[in-house]
């Protein structure tokens, strides 16, 4: 047996090319080369030469039998415990070594865990900053898509705003120009008739007021009107209803200095109305239209209004028509538009019902017409009826039936 780990030990110095010294013999083992023959042993062991091939070795040897005992135990011993110790060693480097992989791996694993925790953090991050980047993006394009509404809105208005200031210039210029061979604008709309012009447009005016009593602290600036010229006289616009393309909810110095578009919706102003209606005698005219193109009117022959310290009170004649009388009512006074002063959304019943008029007591419901109220079209789920802040004519459709259409318009009793 003792003889397997020698040889052992002499492959192993073959493979490595180095000594092994063996204590106080100073053994050397040495290759034998081909052909040479070993030595006899001392011990009776047939040893061939091991024959040398690139990084092998290989030898060929007899155990002993039980009848040739060993007769070196002491120099086998020192080989076992050489070969005891290199076993030792060889442990020792291979748990150093087992010890530097298990370090190695925690290393890596470690690295590797920091890789990952690196890598989500940033993965985080970006994820992070590309979500805030998105919906600033998304706020950023609602901003501008309700921007750009906004614009094609803006645009809209300002196309239709040119478009009737350019109707507006052109009729007014018209009649500027059809006017300046009068020497001096004229006082009404049937004066401008009366001179031959019979084309209804805007026109320039200027009241009379030389003879007015009182007379304004100022002589009044000439103005624009629409003339509608028809019946043989050319009546002065002061209201006109159509299409509800103007709000009629406006407080008491926008009815005072008038407001709307003469082509299409306004109140002229009750300060011009004041200087027309108190120059001479007039009388008004109200046409109106309901939604199945039915047509009734209201004339009274006499028409004016106080100036504004007294409220631009009412005043009306007698009437003649096929709408009925909703200004004066013969039998209650105290529901009669006549003599009443002039109200707002400032005020109470001009609150309620959604426009300036010439109302009387809110506990007298206010109204038995109403034609500056809120405009109600023919479409939706409740139509036009079903309005008591409508414009009304109560006499006419009820109080409850708001008209599609109306104007009111003034002209000398003498025309």
């Amino acid at each position: 047996m003792a003889a397997i780990y020698l040889v052992l030990l002499l492959c192993l110095h073959v493979q490595a090319d180095v000594h092994v010294g063996m204590g106080e013999t100073d053994m050397d083992l040495e290759r034998e080369g081909p052909g040479q023959e070993a030595p006899d042993s001392d011990h009776g062991h047939e040893v061939d030469s091991p024959s040398e091939q690139q990084g092998h070795c290989s030898y060929t040897f007899t155990v002993p039998t039980s009848d040739q005992p060993y007769q070196s135990q002491g120099e086998l011993d020192r080989v076992q415990k050489e070969v005891a110790a290199l076993n030792d060693w060889k442990y020792q480097v291979s748990s150093a070594v087992s010890g530097m992989e298990e370090r190695i791996d925690q290393v890596a694993k470690w690295t590797d865990g920091l890789d990952n925790k690196v890598e989500k953090s940033d993965y985080k991050d970006t994820v992070g900053a590309v979500t805030s980047l998105k919906e600033q993006q998304e706020e950023t394009t609602d901003s501008l898509k309700a921007l750009t509404l906004h614009v094609q809105s803006l645009n809209n208005t300002l196309g239709m705003l040119m478009a009737e200031k350019a109707k507006q210039q052109s009729a007014l210029k018209r009649g500027t120009i059809n006017t300046k061979d009068l020497g001096k604008y004229p006082k009404d709309c049937t004066v401008i008739y009366q001179a031959g012009y019979n084309q209804s447009g805007v026109y320039m005016v200027h009241p009379d007021v030389s003879n007015m009593i009182p007379k304004p602290e100022a002589p009044p600036d000439p103005f624009t009107v629409y003339c509608i010229m028809q019946n043989n006289t050319g009546w002065t616009l002061i209201q006109r209803r159509e299409d509800g393309f103007t709000d009629f909810n406006r407080n008491w110095g926008q009815y005072r200095s008038g407001f709307g578009h003469l082509n299409r919706e306004f109140w002229l102003g009750n300060d011009k109305i004041y200087l027309l209606t108190n120059q001479d005698r007039y009388k008004l005219r109200i046409e109106m239209e309901d939604w199945n193109n039915n047509v009734a009117y209201a004339e009274y022959d006499r028409f004016l209004i106080e100036d504004e310290s007294d409220r631009y009170r009412l005043r009306v004649g007698n009437y003649n028509g096929t709408a009925g009388n909703a200004l004066v009512n013969k039998n209650h006074d105290d529901r009669s538009h006549h003599n009443m002063p002039f109200g707002t959304s400032d005020g109470e019943c001009g609150s309620e019902k959604r426009g300036g008029w010439w109302y009387f007591s809110l506990g007298n419901g206010c109204q038995e017409a109403n034609l500056n109220g809120q405009y109600k079209s023919d479409y939706g789920l409740f139509r036009h009826r079903g309005f008591g802040y409508g414009i009304r004519w109560d006499p006419w459709k009820g109080e409850e039936y708001s008209l599609m259409s109306v104007r009111m318009m003034i002209a000398p009793t003498t025309a």
